[in-house]
């Protein structure tokens, strides 16, 4: 009797045990189905590149300086990068030797386009028929004068497809003659910004940024 009633105990405790797992696994689902995802986002740079929320104003870029104006600076380091990298692909340079790229834009006058045309593009059609790759990096910026004095760094690749050829550093100097003021431009050539940026023209043209001169030392 004594027996029967112990295995009731154990039964019954048994069954207890499982009720109570049966529980906990619930309320662990259920939990689960509940909780919520919160996300976030480290944002690196006001760049729209890097940037998964909304871009940094216009406004938000500028200073009271140039010096000082990261709008300004962006500029200045698009227009030197438009100026002499290099990529294997002869339609590209064709595009920007035609000025169909911010490089003309960019520019104005008689002093700035047809002069890097003459000075840098030569190199530059030549270091493309060898499938060459170059990039560009300004390093430092000084105000001499009428002219701005940058220093930028090349680094090119002289073989293309080879991973195992490191590629050649050198560096240069450049005087540009530019002409700066906050803010856009209300047209460009015969079409308004919005007409202009609708049929694809590049955003950085936009800008009240003008190259009216380039200086290049000869060595």
């Amino acid at each position: 009797m004594i027996r029967k009633f112990i295995l009731f105990l154990a039964g019954l405790m048994l069954m207890l045990l499982m009720c109570g797992m049966l529980y906990v696994s619930g309320a662990i689902y259920d939990t689960a189905g509940k909780a919520t995802v919160v996300p976030y986002f480290f944002q690196p740079d006001n760049h729209f590149e890097r940037r998964p929320g909304v871009p940094a104003t216009a406004e938000e870029l500028e200073s009271d300086s140039d010096e000082n104006s990261e709008m300004y600076n962006r500029l200045l380091e698009r227009y030197i990068t438009e100026m002499f990298y290099v990529t294997p692909d002869a339609t590209e340079l064709e595009k920007r030797m035609t000025g169909q790229t911010a490089l003309y834009r960019m520019s104005y006058g008689s002093g700035a386009f047809p002069k890097w045309l003459d000075l840098i593009a030569p190199e530059i059609e030549e270091m493309t028929q060898q499938k060459k790759l170059r990039l560009v990096k300004v390093v430092k910026v000084e105000p001499e004068e009428q002219y701005m004095k940058i220093t930028y760094e090349l680094k090119t690749w002289n073989e293309s497809n080879n991973l195992e050829i490191n590629p050649e550093i050198s560096y240069g100097v450049v005087y540009l003659n530019i002409r700066y003021e906050p803010g856009v431009r209300k047209e460009i050539g015969k079409r308004t910004v919005g007409q202009y940026l609708e049929q694809g023209g590049d955003p950085a043209a936009v800008f009240r940024f003008a190259v009216t001169d380039i200086a290049v030392p000869q060595e």
